[in-house]
């Protein structure tokens, strides 16, 4: 059984100006749509745990714009949309962890051939 945990207006401000300031939008607004995202999320999970949802889009090239399409995906309302998309950008590897898992796949391959 999951735990609902109490919202409060100091944690919902605390991850919009994280956001704000990772994502480089410093004049984003905390809409009516935003702010639900934000208090589901914080009814589910600590703060710490969304500001990893939010470094992890951060260091998505993807996300980022680096995409097919050249557009940015990094809206508040993106990375908390569901548990999955938000634990998914939890789990999303730094650039350095990335390359040393392709660097790791990669000499297991060459041993393979």
């Amino acid at each position: 059984m999951s735990h609902i945990r109490t919202v409060n207006t100091e944690d919902i401000m605390t991850v919009f100006t994280y956001w704000k300031t990772i994502m480089e939008h410093p004049h984003a607004k905390l809409d009516s749509k935003r702010r639900r995202c934000i208090e589901w999320a914080l009814s589910l999970y600590d703060v710490n745990t969304i500001k990893q949802a939010i470094d992890g889009c951060h260091r998505s090239s993807f996300h980022r714009g680096e995409n097919p399409a050249k557009r940015v995906y990094d809206d508040l309302t993106l990375i908390l949309r569901d548990a999955s998309k938000l634990e998914g950008f939890v789990a999303m590897p730094d650039n350095s962890e990335q390359a040393r898992i392709q660097q790791q796949v990669n000499k297991n391959f060459a041993r393979v051939t």
